[in-house]
């Protein structure tokens, strides 16, 4: 009975190599570099804050999708969930800096209804800040400015 259980085992792990690379080619696209080991598909990173006006902001600082994992709705989605987030905690918007080489990167968060903040330098500087009003937004009176309010959140 050992033998047989220890022959099965051997089996198994033998197929798994095989299955994984199976998976990952399964993923990978025409052209596209394999992933090594255990890579994250996406990463993101923001931060609800205070914006440059006092007004609460949802800020995302960085945002990345492996190469083998774009244009398969990933990040649409990543931004559909911060948006919902944002939306969620009173922010008035969703706000990112974006560096105009990533030609790539703008025209999606342009097709998702970002356009260039106010606060946004010459594009000579070689980045942009986009941002998205939340939908239905008021706009922040005057007298709600500066007293440390960060959409529902008070600090």
């Amino acid at each position: 009975l050992q033998a047989v259980q220890n022959k099965q085992e051997k089996q198994k792990q033998q197929q798994k190599p095989q299955d994984t690379q199976q998976e990952k080619q399964a993923v990978l696209q025409k052209g596209e570099q394999q992933p090594q080991g255990l890579t994250p598909a996406a990463f993101i990173n923001f931060r609800m804050e205070e914006g440059y006006d006092k007004d609460p902001v949802f800020y995302i600082y960085e945002m990345m999708v492996e190469p083998c994992w774009q244009r398969r709705g990933l990040a649409s989605l990543m931004m559909a969930t911060c948006e919902a987030m944002a939306w969620a905690a009173g922010m008035d918007k969703v706000v990112m800096t974006v560096l105009v080489a990533n030609t790539g990167a703008g025209a999606l968060y342009r097709r998702l209804g970002y356009h260039r903040d106010e606060a946004s330098p010459p594009s000579s500087k070689g980045y942009e800040i986009l941002s998205k009003t939340c939908p239905g937004a008021a706009p922040v009176s005057k007298s709600s400015k500066g007293r440390g309010r960060i959409g529902k959140l008070q600090m």
